[in-house]
């Protein structure tokens, strides 16, 4: 099953909306975005082309992995991933612990009325609506618990691969033909990771050729032209500073 890395910062040049993940074919093999206007009120009202997943994500990633040839830049990108990171695994460990507390709260009300019902305090229709409404309670956090222990297992991967590719980083010279980086699970911890870190803040797909990247280095945002489905280099439109490369 594809994972759509980019939903949530891919956008439609044409109408503006998000662009969400799609799955297409006989088989199902075709994977892409498509404007979620045109998907949800058809051609009519907006006639922007899907687009290839892999070929728009490789070609961001060819781009953003530019970002690591600067030093400076090496910097304050691991800087902000780390503190965004820490700051994510704090806030999720915080909101498990308050829905464990709610759980043990609600089973802690079950026990004492099924206490009751077995001492003859309460009658068999009063305590089995009680209970009903309770067990729905109960579950409803426990789907929460479930989905935080998801976002935190995703956290605790994230920080593992951080530290692996930074090490990796200051230790062997980043090539094109490097085995590491052309692998497509660490292209798309890779993009998940530096999209979590706020680094890559927007891609709008303006043509069936082109598509623009916003990130943001140190508060300084930089907007570039990609041709994702060629292998013709970034165009840099972006402000000039000493970040930019």
């Amino acid at each position: 099953m594809h994972t759509y890395i980019l939903s949530g910062i891919l956008y439609c040049g044409n109408c503006g909306s998000k662009m969400i993940g799609v799955c297409e074919g006989k088989k199902g093999n075709w994977t892409g975005y498509r404007c979620k206007k045109k998907a949800s009120s058809g051609i009519s009202a907006c006639n922007m082309r899907n687009v290839s997943a892999s070929k728009i994500e490789d070609a961001t990633f060819k781009d953003v992995i530019k970002l690591f040839l600067v030093p400076q830049n090496v910097r304050i990108i691991f800087q902000r991933i780390k503190e965004i990171l820490d700051r994510s695994e704090s806030q999720i460990q915080k909101e498990f612990n308050k829905i464990e507390s709610e759980i043990k709260e609600i089973e802690e009300s079950i026990k004492r009325y099924t206490e009751g019902f077995e001492k003859g305090l309460l009658d068999a229709v009063y305590f089995s609506e009680r209970n009903n409404i309770q067990m729905k309670e109960k579950e409803k956090y426990e789907r929460k618990k479930n989905n935080l222990s998801i976002k935190m297992e995703e956290i605790n991967d994230d920080i593992i691969y951080f530290y692996q590719f930074k090490k990796y980083l200051y230790n062997i010279k980043l090539s094109a033909e490097n085995r590491f980086l052309n692998d497509t699970l660490v292209k798309r911890n890779i993009l998940r990771t530096l999209i979590r870190g706020e680094i890559i803040k927007k891609i709008t797909i303006l043509t069936p050729r082109l598509a623009k990247i916003k990130y943001d280095i140190e508060d300084q945002l930089t907007e570039k032209i990609i041709n994702y489905k060629s292998r013709v280099k970034s165009i840099n439109i972006g402000i000039s500073n000493k970040y930019i490369i």
